[in-house]
């Protein structure tokens, strides 16, 4: 790319735009900028990017396949923008790109021509604008094979015989004040958490740190080491190349302990939080992690009911593997839904192979991540077989607050559901939440939750592989 600056033009531009269009041409310029982009002659933005019109449109024959020109900073006196190659990217580029603008606070006007200019080559300009007008007209002439207007580059711009074929001119009008308002925040969907992307029986933490912006992390209420977390890395535990690959230590490691374990925050192993199949919930209904020893798997966290009969209740599934009165049609919680729960959410009782609640109860957390999702407003969850103790409790944490300490905002307190009972409630939280924290008194699961993000994840939404 070759850029040639000519000399100043001896006349102000200004003075002959005047001379040539009037002060009424000048306003009614003004006038045109502000009507095609459909907003008011002021914005509250601190730029606009395509704050200007093509005021020669109908003159023009070879239109530009995409806005030429990007502002990127309007000051009222001046205004700076990027032109851009739209008309012939590939091979060595458009031929001649003249640009002819006001070059100071004079009115002096400047022509610049650059050659050979490719995709990348933007060409960047700063115009000053008119002192009646915060507007700046500016004049291009692109000159190459594939344009089809006969314009003619002024000699002022051009050493030589200035082209007259395949040339032609833009009249741009561009605003020195931005007139739109700034782009509103995107509104994100809601977003589902439902855990049946994650691999059955799996121990979790951060598998949606980076997709879905939150970890799960868990603790049990109890001092007892053999009724704790996650079973710790000994020989029984198979660490392996994944996990030092994952966390940066082997199965011989001593650089954490037994406490960064169990508090279940934001340790990288994190807590005992487990998925749990509701559909598989023991061996005998297909769950192979579970023996017929003492390691007999749960079925009050089996979903639906095994009484849910969709011939008395259209639309809910039949014959689940699920027991529990609390879960039965005719209990105030019943579980029988009409779609599958799938996955749910435990704090895991013992180091077994097999999937089972703890009884002793404890907390399951949610800590967003800010950079992905910002923060949250929580619409909604479903508990599964909260059935031991006293109700379980809900809190949440809002942006600002440490959380460390007791939050501000006031805890919810959910339903005892009973044995395989299922629960769904509408949350009313205020908005801006950072963390999601639910109390177990005893056992129970979280079957989903539903929360709407400020900031939108990434649609190409994936998961993290586990090692169970």
């Amino acid at each position: 790319m070759v850029r040639i600056a000519s000399a100043a033009a001896t006349a102000s531009l200004a003075a002959a735009m005047m001379a040539t269009l009037g002060a009424a041409k000048i306003t009614e310029i003004s006038e045109e900028v502000n009507r095609k982009l459909q907003m008011g002659p002021v914005g509250t933005a601190e730029v606009c990017p395509l704050d200007y019109v093509l005021y020669n449109e109908g003159d023009v024959i070879t239109t530009p396949a995409a806005p030429p020109i990007t502002i990127t900073n309007q000051a009222t006196t001046y205004v700076d923008f990027t032109i851009h190659n739209v008309w012939n990217p590939t091979g060595n580029g458009v031929d001649s790109i003249f640009v002819e603008y006001t070059a100071d606070t004079l009115g002096s006007s400047t022509c610049e021509e650059t050659q050979n200019v490719g995709e990348f080559d933007d060409i960047n300009i700063r115009a000053y604008c008119f002192c009646t007008k915060p507007i700046a007209v500016v004049d291009i002439y692109v000159v190459d094979g594939v344009i089809q207007d006969t314009e003619t580059v002024p000699e002022c711009c051009h050493d030589g015989a200035p082209p007259t074929e395949n040339t032609v001119k833009y009249t741009y009008v561009l605003n020195c004040e931005a007139t739109c308002d700034p782009e509103p925040e995107p509104v994100c969907d809601e977003v589902v958490l439902d855990f049946n992307d994650l691999p059955d029986y799996s121990y979790v933490h951060d598998e949606y740190w980076y997709s879905r912006g939150v970890t799960i992390t868990a603790k049990a209420d109890t001092t007892d080491v053999n009724l704790r977390h996650t079973p710790l890395p000994d020989d029984s535990f198979p660490f392996g190349s994944a996990w030092e690959d994952r966390y940066g230590y082997t199965e011989s490691s001593t650089s954490y302990t037994l406490d960064t374990w169990d508090l279940g925050l934001h340790t990288q192993a994190g807590g005992a939080a487990r998925v749990f199949d509701t559909q598989n919930p023991d061996r005998a209904r297909g769950n192979l992690k579970c023996d017929a020893g003492g390691d007999f798997g749960d079925r009050d966290l089996g979903s639906p009911n095994k009484f849910c009969n969709s011939a008395t209740t259209p639309g809910v599934i039949s014959n689940g593997p699920g027991i529990g009165a609390g879960g039965q049609p005719s209990a105030t919680y019943p579980n029988c839904p009409t779609e599958l729960l799938g996955n749910v959410i435990i704090i895991q009782e013992k180091a077994y192979t097999c999937p089972d609640d703890t009884q002793k109860g404890g907390w399951i957390t949610f800590d967003f991540n800010p950079n992905i999702v910002g923060t949250i407003d929580f619409v909604s969850v479903k508990l599964l077989d909260a059935d031991d103790g006293s109700e379980p409790t809900i809190r949440v944490w809002k942006e600002a607050e440490n959380v460390n300490s007791p939050p501000s905002t006031p805890s919810f307190t959910s339903p005892l559901v009973g044995n395989n009972g299922l629960w769904e409630g509408m949350m009313s939280f205020p908005t801006g939440i950072k963390r999601i924290q639910f109390e177990f008194p005893g056992s129970g699961s979280i079957a989903e939750i539903v929360y709407t993000p400020t900031k939108c994840p990434p649609d190409d939404i994936c998961s993290i592989s586990t090692m169970a």
